[in-house]
């Protein structure tokens, strides 16, 4: 089969709009299963280009993928430029001795059967030990061993949704040149000048603020000085202007910078039904002396803090909401519309807080965007979701580049108020969902290698500002007391994120609120 297909986009889709499937909507009475036999085959995108004139004279060219869905070899010209195994993850190969001056451009990703590829990674980790669950429930209809595949696992089946494990390129991709730095991520940790609490909402727009930055950079050279300059402007107001002197010696570097605002510039974001959520637009510019070439990103901030303070204290304010799930089985099929429909919905009835549940994905930019219009704080999930997970070298070197990648996309938004490590694995380990009683020890080292050694570390030397709860249901600093497995992790006075969290509070600076909510699916 040959068909057009549409980038950003998957196989599935592109099989609809090209009259491939003929017995309907994907979710129409069994076409999951009915259409289930194209998750088995291999798929190969193709596509020919040609190369800016702009772009010849750059010292470095890099091809970048935003999201590759999931297994796959990407082809330039006839040569293999490099692997993806990560659906979340950002690919950066650098292209510049692959492309052919003054000629078309051939590109081909070679995608993988996700159902075939996850049976072998199962099969290959169970000649040392098994990695649960086998499949999951056959009521499900699904597919097995979306644990061992670092892709949306509710692709395989939920036991809210049908499977469609889907290929694709799902994020955009572009080709970039450039020769001294380019500007890849901006992390941002604000703190307050003076203390902040009480007096009302005056007090707190009353404040100055002092603004550390993170850079991420990536470098055209390495062992070689580049020199410039970074200017940072906060919605149009230059607040830095800085000379830089660098001798990179690793292609990605980051720089940090300090500066403060004065009181009374800058207002205070307030989640839904608190106070008003005044957004800025935060932009670095890089600006080369040799080349004097200049680039530049631009994030949206809010100026707030979070702190979570596991005492026990009685509820006065509550944060409201729900667990969000994927709004379409298929990331190519994800309505921007229909999305933030259900966000302002939330926001109508009173809702300030949202999970993004860990079996989904971490949702689209304009997600965020509109959370931190709209007020709405962020649970985010990391996305593992009942199930045991491998601890291979492999593996967990997937697991940090997805964490990276995530943070370093994520983090700026206001709206994020704390990450989760994972969905339901805490509990699933202590309660033998999955029969690994008999090798408990081996499990829970494993646990705790994935979630607190790699994801936590990770996460926490990334993002500072804000705190990680490593999963949900889980008893919070108690389940950690308990290295990390509580003997109830559902226990009544902390429950699942789902149902009740009590006993922990989240400081913001405006004061003292109880998560006191319940959680329903959207």
């Amino acid at each position: 089969i040959t068909i057009d297909a549409k980038v950003p986009g998957g196989v599935y889709g592109s099989l609809m709009d090209s009259g491939k499937l003929t017995e309907g909507d994907f979710y129409y009475r069994f076409n999951d299963i009915n259409y289930r036999n194209y998750s088995y085959r291999n798929w190969t995108y193709f596509t020919s280009f040609e190369v800016p004139s702009n772009i010849w004279s750059e010292s470095r060219i890099i091809l970048e993928f935003l999201g590759l869905d999931t297994v796959s070899d990407v082809i330039l010209n006839g040569r293999l430029v490099g692997k993806s195994v990560n659906m979340f993850a950002r690919y950066i190969w650098d292209v510049t001795s692959y492309l052919k001056k003054e000629n078309e451009q051939t590109l081909e990703i070679e995608f993988q059967s996700p159902v075939e590829w996850s049976r072998k990674a199962y099969e290959k980790q169970a000649q040392d030990y098994e990695v649960p669950p086998k499949c999951i429930f056959p009521s499900f209809k699904g597919e097995c061993h979306a644990n061992h595949i670092r892709k949306m696992q509710s692709s395989f089946a939920w036991d809210w949704g049908p499977a469609f494990p889907n290929m694709g390129i799902w994020k955009p991709w572009n080709l970039i040149g450039f020769s001294s730095l380019r500007i890849k991520d901006i992390l941002i940790f604000t703190k307050p000048t003076s203390p902040i609490g009480g007096g009302g909402k005056s007090r707190f727009d009353s404040v100055g603020w002092i603004v550390k930055l993170k850079v991420v950079f990536d470098a055209a050279v390495i062992n070689k000085k580049i020199s410039g300059k970074i200017r940072v402007d906060i919605s149009g107001n230059t607040h830095l202007v800085k000379k830089i002197n660098v001798t990179p010696k690793r292609y990605k570097i980051f720089i940090e910078e300090k500066f403060k605002v004065s009181k009374g510039i800058l207002k205070t974001w307030w989640p839904n039904g608190y106070g008003n959520q005044p957004l800025y637009d935060l932009t670095v510019t890089w600006s080369a002396d040799k080349t004097h070439e200049e680039n530049h990103k631009t994030i949206i901030v809010g100026f707030r803090t979070v702190e979570l303070d596991q005492s026990y204290v009685k509820p006065k304010r509550r944060v409201l909401g729900s667990n969000w799930v994927p709004s379409h089985v298929l990331p190519e099929r994800m309505n921007q519309d229909y999305m933030n429909r259900l966000l302002i919905d939330a926001a109508d009835t009173h809702q300030n807080c949202i999970r993004v549940w860990g079996g989904g994905i971490y949702e689209s930019d304009e997600f965020y965007k509109t959370a931190n219009e709209l007020g709405i704080l962020i649970w985010q999930d990391f996305m593992f979701a009942c199930s045991m997970y491998p601890t291979n070298a492999k593996f967990l070197n997937s697991v940090a580049h997805e964490v990276e990648t995530q943070v370093h996309r994520l983090q700026h938004h206001p709206s994020i108020l704390v990450w989760g490590g994972n969905n339901e694995n805490e509990q699933s380990l202590r309660e033998n969902r999955y029969a690994t009683a008999g090798n408990f020890r081996r499990y829970k080292e494993d646990y705790i290698k994935l979630y607190v050694d790699v994801i936590k570390n990770l996460v926490e030397a990334a993002d500072d500002s804000r705190p990680f709860v490593v999963s949900s249901p889980s008893n919070g600093i108690l389940t950690e007391e308990e290295d990390y497995v509580a003997e109830n992790p559902e226990d009544n006075l902390y429950e699942h994120i789902f149902k009740i969290i009590i006993l922990e509070k989240i400081t913001l600076s405006y004061g003292k609120i109880l998560i006191l909510g319940e959680y329903f699916k959207v």
